[in-house]
């Protein structure tokens, strides 16, 4: 199963958007999410 998601950033700066990707890679790097007693593993890419 694949899910995809979308943030846009309007009228925001790459620097401001570049600390906000960061901070959202670094979230899901430490999630851990279980699900059906398997571990699911999060893959993130992002563009600025």
């Amino acid at each position: 199963m694949v899910e995809e998601f979308a943030v846009l950033l309007l009228e925001t700066d790459v620097d401001p958007a570049g600390i906000l990707a960061e901070r959202i890679w670094w979230r899901l790097e430490q999630l851990v999410i279980i699900y059906e007693g398997k571990k699911l593993i999060i893959t993130i890419s992002i563009g600025i």
